[in-house]
């Protein structure tokens, strides 16, 4: 474990069983216990494990809100934008593209990554060691899988298949991660792991059912990889530097990856071949740390955790970058994960 004193940004906290631990307890669950680091602040042991920062961001008191799940019948007949906030515990839902806010769902447990299915369901990642799923509109979800001993970050669903990949960071203990698969999106789900990858980040399959995921290897290196029938297969990257594991997603024919945090300061989705050949960029100013960001045709979604003026949600156009277009609305102190239903 990396000895060196915290330093990650808030986006970092997805990273830490820390934080999911103090959260796990505020809403009633089993603490997460994660390996005491010496040098680290007792706070966050787990946090500055995956990954660090030179900037020096103070960690909110956490405060898992409650109430009652609700969604405006009126907005569930067309496409919706969910974004999760991980230490207040919800997701806020907005109609899509006019991001209007119509509702908010407070039973998605520790809500990180998100991911869409072939029926426009909405796969929520929970990370105290599950995966919900809320058909659109919904306000109370229909599915809930299990991943025990793990804590879930991200997820993607197969649209061959409708196999379901998610994610797990790490262990609770704070070691390797690991992928696990639901074929069908049904229990049982099987795990897998790989030298490539310790701790697993985001991740997305392409039009072919190839799956990418990014993620850290044990020294703290950003490290993507490709993975079919069982086997991981490492991709490196060129053209671009990826300092810290973002978003991945598969769109408008091209893989993106996301780095949250690019040497600029500003986060940057990279787009790139399926080789690892980056072909263009977009630098999104006023962010540094898009954690999960989600592209709809011409806009890009990005959960801001850190910046000038982050914790935030704001949405740039795309491929372009540049300036935000528009701030949605909502108190956000973690935003994690962004997705589009439609």
């Amino acid at each position: 474990m990396h000895a060196s004193p915290f330093t990650g940004r808030l986006a970092r906290a997805v990273a830490g069983t820390a934080i999911a631990a103090v959260l796990a307890a505020c809403s009633g669950g089993n603490v997460l216990q994660s390996p005491s680091v010496p040098g680290a602040p007792n706070a966050a042991p787990a946090i500055r494990a995956h990954g660090g920062s030179p900037v020096n961001v103070a960690i909110p008191k956490v405060h898992k809100m409650h109430g009652k799940s609700s969604i405006k019948p009126s907005a569930k007949g067309g496409p919706l934008l969910y974004i999760s906030d991980f230490i207040n515990g919800i997701v806020n839902v907005y109609t899509w593209p006019s991001k209007q806010l119509v509702g908010t769902l407070y039973n998605a447990g520790l809500p990180r990554g998100m991911c869409v299915d072939r029926k426009h369901n909405v796969w929520i990642t929970d990370g105290a060691g599950g995966i919900s799923q809320f058909a659109h509109g919904a306000s109370a979800p229909t599915t809930t899988l299990s991943i025990p001993g793990y804590n879930p970050v991200g997820c993607a669903v197969d649209p061959k298949t409708g196999d379901l990949a998610v994610s797990s960071l790490n262990d609770i203990g704070g070691a390797q991660g690991t992928l696990t698969i639901f074929p069908h999106a049904s229990a049982p789900g099987t795990n897998y792991t790989d030298t490539i990858l310790y701790f697993y980040d985001f991740l997305s399959y392409d039009n072919k059912g190839n799956l990418y995921i990014d993620g850290q290897d044990s020294s703290y290196g950003f490290r993507l990889a490709k993975f079919s029938n069982g086997t991981f297969t490492p991709i490196t990257v060129s053209g671009a530097t990826i300092n810290f594991p973002g978003g991945v997603q598969y769109t408008h024919g091209r893989l993106t990856v996301g780095d949250q945090a690019a040497t600029g300061g500003a986060s940057i989705v990279y787009r790139m071949r399926k080789d690892g050949t980056v072909t263009g960029s977009t630098t999104l100013n006023a962010s540094m740390d898009c954690v999960q960001y989600y592209i709809s045709g011409g806009s890009l979604i990005c959960p801001n955790a850190g910046g000038p003026t982050g914790p935030n949600v704001a949405v740039y156009n795309y491929p372009a970058g540049g300036d935000p277009t528009a701030m949605l609305d909502g108190s956000y102190v973690l935003p994690i994960g962004a997705v589009v239903s439609k």
